[in-house]
């Protein structure tokens, strides 16, 4: 879907950036992962705050700029420093966002702004 959507709309390849909330976060880490070459930096929010980080496939994501978006009243809001942490000991370019006030479904809403910025500077 997305070559089509990159021949059909002259896409830039090389300005390719992929987002998504909650399982949505999870299955962008695992796209990232899949197809490391066409994605320039990741944002998934509200994901990996679980205690299975050894899950992560870090082979394609090491080099990426990853900014992962976490609501301060998420349930697992306290673990985005240690997952940071944890994706930054495996070598990846990581950095996290807490949203204030940002709960699991809106944080990323709310974060929007922020996302772009990290997507414009990488």
């Amino acid at each position: 879907a997305l070559e089509e959507v990159r021949k059909q709309y002259g896409v830039d390849g090389g300005n390719i950036f992929l987002g998504g909330n909650s399982m949505g976060g999870d299955g962008t880490f695992y796209l990232a992962s899949r197809y490391p070459d066409v994605f320039r930096a990741i944002a998934p929010c509200g994901a990996l705050v679980s205690e299975n980080l050894d899950a992560i496939d870090m082979g394609g994501i090491r080099d990426m700029p990853i900014l992962l978006v976490v609501g301060t009243e998420n349930i697992d809001f306290a673990n985005l420093d240690r997952v940071v942490d944890y994706l930054k000991q495996k070598g990846a370019k990581a950095e996290g966002l807490g949203v204030g006030g940002g709960i699991h479904a809106d944080a990323w809403i709310k974060a929007l702004p922020d996302i772009f910025a990290f997507f414009a500077r990488t």
